[in-house]
């Protein structure tokens, strides 16, 4: 994501207090327990940058429980056959406030390794904060995916028009997901699906370079 994304004035549609800290952090893990890609988040203001919430993809592509991951810095699925390299090229994007796409060996539970292509992206609160960096996974062990030809490895970020599609989805599920006793929150939760499934495309869309 772009030094953009969730920062600055809210849009039309949002609430008129904008979505920031614990509103961005609840609608994001609702995306991602919605959602049938693998996916993470985690928080850098905590120690050690550690993983607060991973769906059932996530638990199967790992091998791990959530309960095992959550509370842990990513790298604990490095192992034997990680490059060294890509890990510290990974932690510098970090560091760097950057998003990134890469692909690296990463381990199962089991210990096997396998390829990991990773979307990283950087979350953003109104101030501008960083209070969050998303990841988006897929196994290529066993197979590319048809257009990993077109994807630019290294940093990356949202492009704005993407951006904005990432704040629409997140502020469209933060609603959906609020006031669980409304009778209509059932049907809320079919368009949370829908809106968790498009921002697992959204969240792989990233350009080139950086902000």
């Amino acid at each position: 994501m772009s030094d953009h994304t969730l920062t600055g004035g809210a849009p039309d549609h949002a609430p008129n207090d904008a979505l920031a800290g614990r509103g961005i952090t609840e609608a994001l893990i609702a995306a991602i327990a919605h959602s049938t890609e693998p996916m993470a988040l985690s928080d850098p203001r905590l120690p050690d940058h550690p993983i607060i919430a991973v769906n059932k993809a996530f638990e199967h592509i790992s091998g791990y429980t959530a309960a095992e991951i959550v509370g842990r810095n990513c790298r604990m699925m490095q192992g034997p056959g990680t490059d060294d390299a890509t890990a510290r090229k990974l932690g510098r994007i970090i560091a760097e406030g950057n998003g990134c796409v890469e692909w690296l060996v990463n381990h199962h539970k089991d210990g096997t390794p396998f390829w990991n292509l990773l979307f990283l992206s950087p979350v953003r609160d109104g101030e501008g904060r960083i209070i969050h960096y998303f990841a988006n996974q897929h196994d290529i062990t066993k197979g590319l995916p048809e257009r990993l030809s077109e994807v630019n490895f290294g940093r990356a970020h949202m492009p704005a028009e993407i951006t904005a599609e990432f704040q629409r989805l997140v502020h469209e599920i933060a609603a959906a997901t609020a006031g669980s006793d409304d009778p209509a929150h059932a049907r809320a939760l079919e368009g949370v699906i829908v809106a968790a499934r498009r921002l697992a495309e959204v969240s792989s869309a990233l350009a080139p370079g950086a902000a």
